[in-house]
This record gives C-alpha cells, sequence and structure tokens, in this order.
C-alpha cells in the first residue's frame, strides 16, 4: 500500500513540536491568558495540539485580508514567506518562529529610525497579524496586548530584525497596528528560561500546572486514560485537595445564590421585556432564538442589567 504523504500545514505541525515557536514563548513564560507552560509542554511530548479557537481559525483564514487591509492603511509593502517556513533563532536551535507575513518601511510610514537596512536601504521585518473580538479594542487603544508582544519580540529574536509590526482587525470592522522596536533586554532575559522549559521536554518533566484553560484541556488530553495504579501524594497535594473541596462548595453555594436571586427578579418581571430599577439602570429580559441543529430551533429569555447611555446634545 502507498503511504500518504502529509500534507504542508501536518509537516509543519510536526515540526513545530521539536521547536519552541514565538507563539508558545507567552505561554512559557506565564503571561498568556488561555494556556500556560504545562500546555506548551503537552503539545512537546504528546499528540496535544492546542484547540484552535473560532477566533484563531478566522484569524488564519483572514490572516491575507488583516494584512492587505494593514498595507493599504501604512502604505507599506507586504510579502509571504510561506504559511508553513520556520524561520530558526541562529543561535537557538530550538527556537523557531513562522511569520505571518513581513512588511517594509514606506514614505507614508517608515518606521522607526532606518536601522540594520540591506542594499538599496530596505529590508523586510515581522508583521504578525491577530482577529480579535470587539470588546478588545480597549486592549488595543495604546499598546497591542503583552501576551502578543512578547510574540513579536520572539519573532525579532529569530529573524535578526530590529522591529516589527502587530495588527489585529477587531471585530471585523477596524484595523488596530503598532510598530515595536526590539527589546535585546527583554529576549536575554526570556531565552534562559526558555532553555530552562526545553530541557523539562528533553527530560519530559512537566512543568507545574495552572488555573488556564488551555492547560486543563491540555491534561486531559496527555493523561486521557486510567491505567489502575495507586501514586503516592504529598502533603501540598492535601492542601491542594482540600483547597478544591472548598472552593466547589463556595461555587456550589454562589451558584445558589445566584439562581435564587435571578428566579426572584423573573418572577418579579413577569412578561416584561425591560424592568426599571431605582437607581437608573435596567433589566432586559429579552427573548433569544437558538437555532435547531440535532435539537428543535428553541427560543429562550436571557436576563441582564445594564444603564442607559446618556447621548450628549450637539
Amino acid at each position: 500500500m502507498t503511504a500518504v504523504l502529509s500534507s504542508p500545514r501536518e509537516q509543519w505541525l510536526l515540526a513545530r513540536r521539536e521547536c519552541l515557536g514565538a507563539s508558545d514563548v507567552a505561554a512559557v513564560l506565564g503571561v498568556d491568558p488561555r494556556r500556560g507552560p504545562l500546555a506548551v509542554y503537552a503539545s512537546k511530548v504528546g499528540d496535544v495540539d492546542a484547540d484552535e479557537t473560532r477566533w484563531m481559525r478566522w484569524g488564519r483564514l483572514v490572516e491575507g485580508a488583516i494584512a492587505e487591509g494593514y498595507s493599504e492603511q501604512t502604505g507599506r509593502p507586504i510579502a509571504d514567506l510561506g504559511a508553513h517556513e520556520i524561520q530558526k533563532h541562529p543561535d537557538v536551535p530550538f527556537l523557531g518562529a513562522t511569520l505571518d507575513r513581513v512588511t517594509s518601511p514606506s514614505e507614508l510610514n517608515p518606521g522607526p529610525a532606518a536601522i540594520n537596512c540591506g542594499q538599496d536601504g530596505l529590508y523586510a521585518v515581522p508583521l504578525e497579524c491577530k482577529a480579535v473580538a470587539g470588546f478588545k479594542a480597549k486592549e488595543w487603544a495604546e499598546d497591542p496586548p503583552l501576551h502578543f508582544q512578547v510574540q513579536l519580540q520572539a519573532q525579532l529574536a529569530c529573524t535578526g530584525a530590529q522591529w516589527g509590526s502587530l495588527v489585529a482587525l477587531i471585530g471585523g470592522l477596524a484595523i488596530a497596528w503598532k510598530d515595536m522596536l526590539r527589546d535585546d533586554e527583554l529576549i536575554a532575559g526570556m531565552l534562559p528560561k526558555l532553555e530552562e522549559f526545553w530541557l523539562r521536554v528533553q527530560r519530559r518533566q512537566p512543568p507545574e500546572a495552572d488555573g488556564l484553560p488551555g492547560t486543563g484541556a491540555a491534561i486531559k488530553k496527555l493523561w486521557a486514560h486510567e491505567d489502575g495504579e495507586t501514586v503516592a501524594l504529598d502533603g501540598e497535594a492535601l492542601a491542594l485537595a482540600e483547597k478544591l473541596d472548598v472552593a466547589r462548595a463556595e461555587e456550589k453555594a454562589a451558584s445558589r445564590r445566584a439562581l435564587d436571586a435571578e428566579n426572584k427578579l423573573r418572577a418579579r418581571m413577569g412578561s416584561a421585556s425591560f424592568g426599571l430599577m431605582l437607581d437608573g439602570s435596567f433589566l432586559g429580559l429579552r427573548e433569544v432564538a437558538r437555532a435547531g441543529y440535532s435539537v428543535d430551533p428553541t427560543s429562550y429569555r436571557v436576563l441582564r442589567r445594564f444603564s442607559p447611555r446618556i447621548r450628549r446634545r450637539a
């Protein structure tokens, strides 16, 4: 039987297990809000790739459109080095980066000081593209989120570029972008931590778990099956078990209190769509339709509190 060749993306995913990618760095350093070091560890030692969120998938699918929008706004040219090309760090073999696009200065937006120029004064720098939800617009009002900045710094470390650019499509409606200089002090500080982590991967010594959702998902995949053995746990494990019992009891009590308050508010509102509160805020109890997939279509009402916006007169 002829062996089926894997797709370029499958080959790239396999290659990423042999190194730390720029998108892994923030998680290893503990600044990624979605996953931590153990999730990255699981993706390197086992067949446990991080689950692709809806926004991550759309970001990948519209990456080219985001880059085009960036080019239109900045006047800068863009180029694609290949979706599955890993740029390896010149001195750190386990560190690599797959660039969304590269860009260069334009007359309209020359970028930071013209440094590290090649012949004819032209050079390419990393361009990292993101698709983010509209409610995260405030995060991009001044500086991009820290974990994206760290990702770009890892790309700068791998490519040797002196600056790069981050661009986000916010809510599918607006483009926000930011140029960032290479931070050699940050890069020098993160490399030893990355090396320590990579030694753990090689020695199969998992790092401590954390409370991030990506970590929980990775743990469930990494140890998906029981082996029937009994393992001796230490005093710290006992303290954690007691902490879990307390947290679950508090969560259950809080859930009961929340349900009690919601039921009483729903009963007071009856079939009304809105309820005016004494402080001027409103309760909304609006009907929401749910499409039918494996079940018949239904509708339900969602209770939310909100305050009216006061429009300023022109």
